[in-house]
């Protein structure tokens, strides 16, 4: 597998080659949830809400992946860094067969008990959860694709080459673009079809990924039966498990909160859903500067340079600043527009979404600082004190929505997301500058 070098050469240029093939990946990634979501959006509203929900348990699954994502960017960056090709190799196939398994496991487990994890958001209407459970059943099918790429993904920047993940998830892309329309309208299979695009992309990005492996040589020579490796799984998940307890987490507070929002009406729930899709398009941005700082940071660490470590931290910050100022602007002056894309057949919905757009533009920026900062921690292997900052945040958003819901109806609850989005990047800023000065001490 090719490597980039980044102990040494300019930093700006190096965070923006590697950062912008990942943002473009991370965009990818959530397009397929707006090209349904669109899609969809064309049908009804209550097709709308049931991808939604079902978007909780592929959520779910993304906090899994998690784990093992950011344990094999930590554990692939830090061993090239350190010119260990031994230790890269069996990190790569501990990672990929762990994948592997994990994947087919959930898959079966939300198929098992999908009545029970759909139940879970009261919707009154039964159209709603008939389409839910359709959805599921062939969403899950794709599930070991789902958890396989991204990891695919992590090797790759772990070891500094952001570029061919990007080209291999635009291709599922397009084919996701191509079979929605197809299979929804033209087949008449309407959220049915929805499903069975999204599996066949994801998929198709892993068909590829096997196609070009001799280009990518260390994933070519493994065996993962042979080259897995026990200690290398523990540190993986020793690195990973407290992203993973967060995003949990996360999901968890966001399906009770998402309750809340439901007891309006399923249209709330609708502009909601399509709310987060929307805004999760900045997310992802952000996320691929913070996989860039995690690998920038995680090489030169393995490298024991700490002043550029440093050096990049602060760059990647003042960039995650200005993109998250971006984020603010295309989110509060267009949220009508971007609505409109997606919600057609309820005015109701139509005004909350704006509402909610126009309300969580103001964390943007802190949200930023919160992927810089991650990225930060993430690449010296210190994870554990972001994901305890993101818990208590998150928490406090289920108290604050009751409260501020009496006050100002749904906006209140709008308000509350918000607030606790912008002090998870408040707190994690602040953290990391302390962090910052003992990796001064120990530089000096």
């Amino acid at each position: 597998m090719k490597t980039n070098d980044l102990t040494r050469g300019s930093i700006y240029p190096q965070l923006i080659r590697l950062s912008l093939p990942l943002m473009g990946t991370a965009l990818i990634q959530m397009s397929y949830n707006l090209m349904d979501m669109f899609w969809l959006g064309k049908l009804s509203t209550h097709s709308l809400a049931a991808a939604g929900a079902v978007g909780y348990i592929s959520w779910l699954a993304m906090s899994l992946v998690m784990m093992l994502r950011t344990g094999t960017e930590i554990g692939v960056g830090q061993s090239v860094g350190a010119k260990a090709k031994k230790e890269t190799k069996e990190y790569i196939a501990t990672a990929l067969g762990a994948s592997l398994v994990i994947g087919a496991l959930y898959a079966l487990v939300v198929v098992l008990l999908r009545r029970q994890l759909i139940g879970l958001f009261s919707f009154k209407e039964d159209i709603i959860r008939q389409e839910a459970f359709s959805y599921l059943k062939i969403v899950a099918l794709g599930f070991p694709f789902f958890f396989i790429n991204p990891i695919i993904g992590a090797i790759y920047h772990g070891a500094g080459n952001s570029k061919t993940p990007f080209l291999v998830n635009s291709v599922g892309l397009v084919l996701n673009m191509v079979l929605d329309p197809l299979f929804i309208f033209t087949f008449g299979m309407g959220i049915k079809g929805a499903a069975l695009a999204t599996a066949l992309a994801n998929f198709s990005v892993s068909l590829i990924y096997f196609v070009i492996r001799k280009e990518a040589g260390l994933i070519s020579e493994l065996h993962l039966l042979r080259d897995f490796n026990l200690e290398k799984f523990n540190r993986i998940a020793t690195w990973g498990l407290p992203s993973m307890v967060y995003n949990v987490f996360f999901v968890s507070v966001s399906t009770v909160v998402s309750r809340q929002v439901t007891s309006f009406s399923s249209g709330a729930f609708a502009a909601f859903e399509v709310g987060v899709q929307i805004e999760a398009i900045g997310w992802m941005m952000f996320g691929g500067l913070s996989t860039a700082i995690g690998a920038f940071v995680a090489q030169n660490f393995g490298a024991e340079d700490r002043e550029r470590l440093l050096e990049g931290y602060a760059k990647g910050t003042i960039i995650a600043t200005a993109m998250g100022a971006f984020a603010f602007t295309i989110l509060y002056f267009f949220a009508g527009q971007l609505m409109g894309l997606f919600i057609h057949d309820d005015s109701y919905a139509l005004m909350a979404g704006q509402n909610y757009l126009k309300v969580i533009a103001f964390c943007q920026v802190f949200s930023a600082w919160e992927a810089s900062s991650q990225g930060g921690f993430n690449g010296i292997g210190s994870t554990k004190l972001p994901s305890l900052v993101g818990v208590v945040c998150n928490l406090s958003r289920i108290p604050l929505s009751y409260i501020l819901k009496g006050y100002f109806g749904l906006t209140g609850i709008w308000i509350a997301i918000s607030i606790s989005a912008a002090s998870r990047g408040l707190f994690l800023r602040i953290f990391f500058y302390f962090e910052k000065q003992k990796l001064e001490v120990i530089n000096d």
